[in-house]
């Protein structure tokens, strides 16, 4: 498989923000979201083979791995690579851009599934069965960089979201998004006051609250 690189840091997303993590970034990726900060990844990397990439990993004090990209579900080595992990002990989370479904990820692995907004310029290409794929303790992450909600599913998202399946999800704010541009037909209202947030709906009613600024529990 081809990786672009293998390295250990603080997992800083998700609810295991806050805990030593490996990271495996595969190479790869057919979207082109405007905001990327990993655009480094889209080409490049270098061919490894399983046991390379268990032996990196290994090199690590940590039992959590995070596969990530690019897009990793893009390559057919990493079905077989999540659960060799999973076998050797570790706990798995594999971050995903959402287009491709998730359906032969191992039930094990943690999936942090993108929602893509209109901002990021490939909303069109959601995999939105992945929604009902999901189980529950898989994540949802929404990248907001604009007053634009997810177009054409403002009814089904927040049903999705709401029937208790899915227990966390979380918003990454972009800086360039400010308070009065924030979704009104989504989430109506963003409150925060230090790093607390506190989501409603369109009704008013509490959706999600916590005290980390990208993660909100229901």
């Amino acid at each position: 498989m081809r990786i672009t690189e293998i390295f250990f840091s603080i997992q800083g997303e998700s609810t295991r923000a806050g805990e030593p993590c490996i990271f495996v970034r595969l190479t790869g990726c057919s979207l082109r979201c405007v905001y990327c900060d990993t655009k480094y990844s889209y080409a490049g990397g270098r061919e490894m083979t399983p046991t390379e990439v268990f032996s990196a990993v290994a090199a690590y004090p940590a039992k959590l791995v995070e596969i990530t990209g690019g897009e990793p579900l893009e390559q057919e080595e990493v079905y077989p690579l999540m659960t060799s992990l999973i076998d050797r002990g570790y706990s798995v989370m594999l971050e995903t851009g959402g287009h491709v479904s998730v359906a032969r990820v191992p039930s094990a692995v943690i999936k942090i599934i993108d929602i893509k907004c209109p901002g990021s310029d490939e909303s069109h290409k959601m995999h939105w069965a992945n929604i009902d794929l999901a189980a529950p303790h898989d994540e949802f992450k929404f990248v907001i960089s604009s007053a634009q909600t997810t177009s054409g599913r403002k009814a089904s998202i927040p049903t999705s979201f709401s029937n208790g399946k899915i227990p966390y999800c979380f918003l990454q704010l972009m800086m360039i998004c400010r308070r009065q541009n924030w979704p009104s037909g989504f989430w109506r209202t963003v409150y925060q006051s230090g790093f607390s947030f506190r989501f409603t709906n369109t009704s008013g009613e509490p959706m999600y609250a916590g005290s980390n600024p990208l993660t909100f529990y229901r």
